[in-house]
């Protein structure tokens, strides 16, 4: 019975950890518009 609480437990955790890092990144990359701007017109 431990055991199954654990593994709820656990993967709520990853899950929560993973969402977080999901929206982190895509935070990070909205961030700097303007570099990916630029970027695109360099590659144009």
């Amino acid at each position: 019975m431990d055991f199954v609480r654990f593994l709820q437990y656990f993967c709520s955790i990853a899950g929560a950890l993973c969402l977080g890092f999901t929206y982190y990144h895509m935070f990070k990359r909205d961030s700097p518009v303007k570099k990916e701007e630029s970027q695109q017109g360099g590659t144009d």
